[in-house]
């Protein structure tokens, strides 16, 4: 039986984590669920599978860097030994560094965040990646944006060199059709399941570009090592988690403004930078992929109104105290002690010092700190689809470097500008 899907809705699932390399000529897994660490892990459903399907390819060929993880592979990925990168990605250019030859060294390199001490050079090449689209321009990636893939329900997809599939393309040319076998897929884990049907997919994404089996299976492969090396991160980011974070940051503010005439402009500056810290917190708030594939959300579209009323709300404090970067949120601490010696330390560096303000001016400020924090929620719970909020465009003023924390928290790839548009609101 074939199925057609007809238009790619795209889903999301939870789940990505290890599994043993595959190849798409070869069988996934045995018939059943697989056992491993603590007990028995089912294998996904027939759903699951068209779902991490049509994630795939929707992330695959998104434009925004943040959200594709084959330019992020491009960008993130130390060193790709033999892999050639201009098969998908012909105008590419990519930085070149001393790597470890095995790719298990470079996972695990990756993993350590070793490559957060590269030169300087190596950082502005990367984020020279990040910030011109241009260089990731792939014809084949374009091609795939408008393929409606045929699902085999019953059976492997047919192949050119007649051998069993579990996914496989008509012939080595971007105008190929696109198979993926369902009934052979659903062997998989789900645990495993995206990163191995990403795995399968830019496969069969290199045999579009014409390549062999040669280099599809290294694209195949070190894609996989790649993702691996997020699986942490991805289970670790929860729809609770975000939301606790900003209600940090909501009982930080009311907690000002309850106590505001007992608080002197040295503990004020202070309690502003723990906000600033709170928000910084914020799993993951400028990294679209990790958030759609943790969270599942049912507006995805509007992700980036979400992470700039967040970049708002610090430059709004940023801006308003005269903090620079550094003592602007990266080095706040709970302890009193430690926030005030930094604080004595920023005025000491600095000769204008944070403004003074009338304790009206000072409740207005609180008040309009309030205002934003409810467009931020506001626009979490529409990029998640709940409540039935709506979505509101709050753009910062200025460049924003937000360095800790995350959204491409493996390095430094956070250097760069944020999201500086509005989404679409339907």
């Amino acid at each position: 039986m074939v199925y057609v899907l007809p238009a790619l809705k795209f889903g999301l699932i939870l789940a990505f984590a290890t599994i043993l390399p595959n190849c798409s000529t070869k069988h996934t897994s045995a018939d059943g669920g697989q056992h491993g660490g603590g007990g028995n892990v089912r294998a996904a459903t027939t759903e699951e599978v068209k779902e991490a399907i049509a994630i795939a390819m929707k992330l695959a060929t998104i434009e925004d860097a943040r959200a594709n993880y084959l330019k992020r592979f491009m960008i993130e990925w130390d060193d790709v030994g033999q892999l050639d990168t201009k098969i998908i990605f012909p105008k590419l250019i990519r930085p070149q560094s001393a790597a470890p030859d095995s790719v298990e060294n470079r996972r695990r390199q990756f993993e350590r965040r070793e490559f957060r001490a590269r030169s300087s050079t190596m950082m502005n090449q990367r984020k020279k990646l990040y910030n011109h689209p241009e260089n990731f321009a792939s014809e084949v990636l374009s091609a795939l944006a408008a393929k409606t893939p045929v699902f085999m329900m019953d059976g492997p997809c047919p192949s050119p060199d007649g051998k069993h599939a579990d996914a496989s393309v008509s012939s080595l040319s971007k105008n190929a059709d696109l198979c993926f076998s369902v009934s052979r897929l659903k062997r998989l884990p789900i645990t495993g399941l995206f990163e191995e049907i990403a795995g399968l997919l830019v496969h069969e994404i290199a045999h579009l570009a014409g390549a062999q089996e040669r280099d599809a299976v290294l694209w195949q492969e070190e894609l996989k090592f790649f993702l691996k090396s997020y699986r942490a991160v991805r289970s670790s980011v929860a729809y609770a988690d975000v939301i606790n974070a900003m209600g940090d940051v909501s009982l930080r503010i009311n907690f000002i403004q309850r106590n505001a005439i007992n608080l002197n402009e040295e503990r004020r500056v202070i309690e502003m930078d723990r906000i600033i810290s709170k928000l910084r917190g914020i799993p993951y708030f400028m990294d679209p992929m990790i958030l759609e594939l943790s969270l599942r959300p049912k507006n995805p579209h509007l992700v980036n109104n979400f992470t700039n009323a967040v970049l708002a709300m610090i430059e709004k404090i940023d801006r308003t105290y005269r903090l620079n970067h550094f003592q602007g949120g990266m080095w706040a601490s709970e302890n009193v002690g430690e926030s005030q010696f930094r604080h004595r330390e920023y005025m000491a560096d600095n000769p204008s010092p944070p403004p003074k303000f009338s304790e009206d001016q000072w409740q207005t400020i609180l008040a309009d700190l309030k205002k934003m924090y409810v467009i931020m929620d506001d626009n979490f719970l529409a990029y998640m689809g709940r409540e039935n909020k709506s979505s509101t465009c709050v753009l910062p003023t200025q460049v924003i470097y937000v360095m800790d924390g995350g959204p491409l928290a493996y390095g430094d790839a956070m250097q760069v500008s944020p999201p500086l548009k509005c989404d679409a609101l339907n």
